[in-house]
């Protein structure tokens, strides 16, 4: 339930960025395209429509304006069910993909397939960088992993492999932002998870739906499943890192995008619900 303040927040958003309208640039070619890199120049983003507040379109316009290398595509939410039932409809992940009860989980799995089956970035619709995304990789790079610099494997629930631990982040990786190059191990094992755990969060009431959907589908799915595959490397010199502080909200959330919340209600506040039929 959310507080007072939560709904005075809200009302606010009204005023200031009201009425929904959909971005113009929300699909942008490279201005200025890149070859030759493992991880291609595309980024994917996906919100449940292409409306947004007054000020959420002028982040999103700034964002492809910082980034003229990258070609931008955008997938509300019937453009990706059609390509999931188009590239997925015979894989068991679809049936997750469409049974699920929240938005947040088909987006999570709509990113992990999308960038497995085709390479390049996802950006959450909401979320900004500072920095291009070509200048965060080479050419050599096959994955971008961008690690929250708060909570450690110290402080939550599980450790990483111990000949992994002092050679690599032991933060969780964010699903926020991702690079990856096609046909990424560590992609595939996530989808793999998924699907696996399936008939166990089938038809079950969870108390805490956003917990379990972080460990299902979202960040912590996607940290376990990078760590299960760096630990059976060498090197990680194929990888580029970027550490987030979560708590530092203007550097990384997008002006206004809270609104979008009067559209498709936080998981946040979700209880005794089923998360997958």
């Amino acid at each position: 339930m959310k507080t007072t303040r939560e709904k005075l927040g809200l009302l606010k958003l009204r005023f200031k960025e009201l009425p929904f309208r959909p971005c113009p640039e929300i699909n942008r070619p490279a201005i200025n395209p890149v070859k030759n890199f493992k991880i291609p120049n595309i980024c994917y983003q996906t919100w449940e429509t292409n409306t947004f507040g007054k000020n959420h379109v002028n982040e999103l316009r700034y964002l492809r304006e910082l980034n003229p290398e990258i070609e931008f595509i955008f997938f509300d939410k019937d453009e990706r069910e059609a390509y999931m039932e188009e590239n997925w409809g015979s894989h068991d992940i679809f049936k997750v993909y469409i049974n699920s009860k929240f938005g947040v989980m088909q987006s999570d799995i709509f990113r992990h397939c999308i960038l497995f089956d085709r390479g390049g970035f996802y950006i959450d619709a909401n979320k900004k960088l500072n920095n291009p995304l070509i200048s965060l990789i080479n050419k050599g790079t096959s994955a971008l992993l961008f690690f929250d610099g708060g909570e450690t494997a110290e402080t939550t629930r599980f450790l990483p492999p111990s000949n992994i631990i002092s050679s690599f982040p032991n933060h969780y990786l964010w699903t926020s932002f991702m690079g990856y190059e096609k046909n990424h191990p560590i992609l595939k094992n996530l989808i793999s998870s998924i699907c696996e755990f399936y008939p166990y969060f089938k038809n079950k009431v969870l108390e805490n739906p956003r917990l379990t959907i972080i460990s299902y589908t979202g960040p912590w799915a996607l940290t376990k499943a990078a760590w299960e595959y760096m630990s059976s490397l060498d090197n990680f010199e194929n990888f580029e890192q970027l550490v987030i502080n979560s708590s530092d909200t203007k550097s990384w959330y997008m002006k206004g995008s809270e609104a979008r919340f009067l559209q498709e209600p936080h998981y946040l506040y979700s209880k005794n619900e089923v998360i997958v039929t």
